[in-house]
């Protein structure tokens, strides 16, 4: 179901993204499809995980690594791109840009309430985090969006929308980076126990 819904939100995005000219709306696109992507690994991990069982912490920190690198290389993407435009600001249909950011958000608080409900075995591992995470990230990034739409409307201020990307591209990092060590101590603590 929370793959479902990411891709109905990246969808709306691209096309929003696109309509508004809004480089924090298309960024928050791509950020979803890696989230979608994201929810494919820990589905694949998950299911290696029943069927070897006994490497599930090795299998589980695997997944968990690879999510962090698709957070990482989503994060400097935006990066990239929103340090591009600072310098060349682009018209930006603010009305559209709130619309579909809030479309998406909306769409971010129903998977986290989806994973709020998850059993306690499940949100223990570190591949459950790790698309609670993506999913956090998103929810964040929607909330900038919005703010930038708002920002532009009112102020007519173009670069409220890459500078926020700027900002979330930051903060993704730090998650992609939290994520990365708590998938190695998932790794350590497997070797550990089957040293």
């Amino acid at each position: 179901m929370i793959l479902w819904i990411g891709l109905g939100i990246f969808v709306a995005e691209i096309i929003g993204g696109m309509v508004s000219g809004s480089l924090a709306l298309l960024s928050d696109a791509f950020h979803v499809l890696v989230d979608s992507a994201a929810n494919i690994v820990s589905i694949i991990v998950a299911y290696a995980v029943v069927k070897r069982g006994k490497d599930s912490s090795k299998l589980r920190a695997i997944g968990g690594y690879v999510n962090a690198m698709l957070l990482f290389g989503a994060a400097v993407w935006i990066l990239w791109e929103a340090v591009g435009r600072i310098f060349h600001p682009r018209n930006i249909l603010s009305g559209v840009m709130i619309a579909v950011a809030v479309f998406g958000a909306l769409g971010n608080l129903l998977q986290n309430y989806i994973l709020g409900h998850a059993t306690d075995e499940e949100e223990s591992h570190v591949t459950h985090r790790a698309i609670h995470l993506h999913v956090l990230s998103d929810l964040w990034q929607s909330l900038a969006v919005i703010a930038a739409g708002i920002i532009i409307a009112v102020t007519g201020w173009r670069q409220a929308d890459p500078v926020l990307s700027i900002v979330m591209s930051i903060i993704m990092m730090y998650w992609a980076i939290q994520l990365f060590w708590q998938s190695r101590n998932e790794a350590k603590s497997d070797n550990a126990d089957n040293g």
